[in-house]
């Protein structure tokens, strides 16, 4: 029974104990998974640098399991894309050490908008957490692309904002496709899956391992054309995409923050080794194609929003970081009751927002 080529290239993939490494070097002999999978056996134990395992892997095929293995796929609707399908992303063709397919659920992945990628800390401040989806909100609005990798703090944000500005976002997982990590992330992922796509050069079904994460960065750095730090403490794993980024000719920009903040100390230090500043959305663009950038970028939607003067008041002592009731009441020169009525208000304005318990931020 003959295989189809992607059911070859699903075969080669998932050959037991067979690394990306030694897959490189087997491609390198026969061209592509059909001629292995119908190599000589002797030819295969002839391998000395082939373990014993690799060699019997290779060479005993089940050929009614690679066809069930592949037709799970569609049934559970992933897509399936390999090198030299003209579905796999152009922009991964040109990086070292591409994976050799990829698994994704959702829209094209081969994208001709403008990409760019957005990363940051897990744990990281309010003011990260809105300027991600700022950022993310804006270019949505202006057509392009949002890739992050669905991690808690700022990839969430980014992927947020994409999908509150109307964007199509991208997710690249550290994980198998039909594994949701962190699990909390389940409708994020799911409204992901409407408006963009998740993808993964692990098996659908592969959990979450811990080497698996700084992997995937190269593809979040490799699918853009622009890389974004919004907030990265001195080893946030987020620097590794920047490597990445490094490596294969991306052009990186940094959000500044505080230098006593822990948060940013990664994203300052960039910035003093070189990378671009951010300070709002034109500086993307100038490394971007302009033809492709539709100019629908969202206006401040508070601007024509009217505040009473109390209201006023109450509103210019808020900021990006959280600030307690008490300190707003004492700042605005009211009293608690007073404050809370107005801030009420503002939360129905939905220009301010509860962050935890008695706290509060612009939105």
């Amino acid at each position: 029974m003959e295989l189809t080529e992607n059911e070859y290239w699903y075969w080669f993939v998932n050959i037991s104990r067979v690394g990306r490494i030694t897959r490189n070097r087997l491609l390198s002999i026969y061209k592509c998974p059909k001629n292995l999978f119908h190599a000589d056996a002797k030819e295969i134990k002839s391998y000395k640098w082939l373990t014993e395992a690799q060699k019997n892997n290779i060479i005993i095929k089940d050929v009614d399991a690679v066809k069930k293995g592949y037709m799970y796929l569609k049934q559970k609707n992933i897509h399936f894309t390999h090198v030299n399908s003209p579905l796999y992303p152009d922009r991964l063709m040109n990086i070292l050490d591409k994976p050799h397919v990829l698994y994704y659920k959702g829209m094209d992945i081969n994208s001709t908008n403008n990409t760019v990628a957005i990363v940051g800390s897990r744990r990281c401040s309010e003011y990260g957490r809105r300027t991600a989806y700022n950022i993310a909100r804006e270019l949505a609005g202006c057509g392009i692309d949002v890739i992050s990798g669905l991690a808690y703090g700022i990839d969430s944000a980014a992927h947020k904002g994409c999908l509150e500005g109307n964007g199509m976002t991208h997710a690249i997982l550290g994980c198998g496709v039909n594994v949701c990590y962190p699990q909390s992330n389940i409708e994020l992922y799911m409204n992901i899956l409407d408006k963009g796509s998740v993808i993964s050069e692990y098996h659908p079904d592969a959990g979450p391992l811990a080497g698996y994460f700084p992997e995937r960065n190269r593809l979040i750095s490799g699918l853009s054309d622009v890389l974004v730090i919004v907030e990265a403490g001195e080893k946030s794993g987020s620097l590794i995409t920047v490597d990445c980024a490094l490596e294969q000719g991306k052009d990186i920009l940094a959000v500044p923050g505080r230098i006593d903040d822990v948060f940013s100390k990664g994203c300052n230090e960039l910035i003093k080794m070189g990378a671009q500043l951010y300070s709002n959305i034109n500086d993307i663009f100038d490394y971007l194609d302009r033809t492709k950038i539709q100019c629908k970028c969202e206006k401040n939607q508070n601007k024509n929003i009217f505040l009473a003067t109390e209201e006023k008041m109450l509103y210019a002592n808020l900021c990006f970081e959280p600030k307690h009731i008490n300190v707003i009441a004492k700042e605005s020169d009211m009293d608690i009751e007073q404050a809370i009525r107005v801030i009420f208000n503002l939360e129905r304005k939905k220009i301010i927002r509860q962050t935890t318990v008695n706290c509060y931020v612009k939105v």
